[in-house]
């Protein structure tokens, strides 16, 4: 997807390239460094402990930008994006690891991308070339066979 079909070239900055690589060390991380906690304790008081160190360390930045002018739809926006998109979304994802291998739920993330560009394609009208699809493609299937049993090899004799 990041090669357009061309395999010599990446059409993708640096700065592109490590994000991604930091939210895949991310999502790694949050998949599984909350399981032992989740032994312990409730979802809701992992999840509420986690969303406010992480508002403390993240809290200086907000001191030092200027802020912006807020009007009743932007906070209205931001009230949204913050429960749904991120505490209950993340109070749920929690939640299932309680029932579900973090390695199933690691899995089943890649299917995250592949909503975002049905979306993409359908409301945004994105064009995806057959080098994306392809890709896309193979990143699903290998989805797939990580979720197969493995063959154990016969003994001769």
């Amino acid at each position: 997807m990041v090669t357009h079909g061309h395999l010599t070239t990446l059409s993708l900055s640096p700065q592109g390239l490590f994000w991604g690589l930091a939210a895949a060390v991310g999502a790694a991380a949050y998949t599984l460094m909350p399981v032992g906690l989740l032994k312990r304790y409730n979802a809701r008081l992992v999840t509420g402990w986690g969303m406010l160190f992480g508002g403390l360390i993240l809290s200086p930045i907000l001191i030092l930008q200027p802020g912006p002018h807020l009007t009743w739809p932007i906070v209205l926006g931001i009230g949204y994006v913050t429960l749904f998109g991120t505490l209950i979304a993340y109070l749920l994802y929690l939640e299932s690891l309680r029932f579900v291998r973090p390695t199933t739920v690691a899995m089943l993330n890649v299917f995250e991308p592949l909503s975002s560009t049905v979306i993409a394609i359908a409301l945004f009208h994105a064009h995806f070339g057959w080098a994306e699809v392809l890709g896309g493609l193979l990143v699903l299937s290998t989805t797939f066979l990580q979720v197969l049993p493995a063959r154990r090899p016969r003994r001769l004799g």
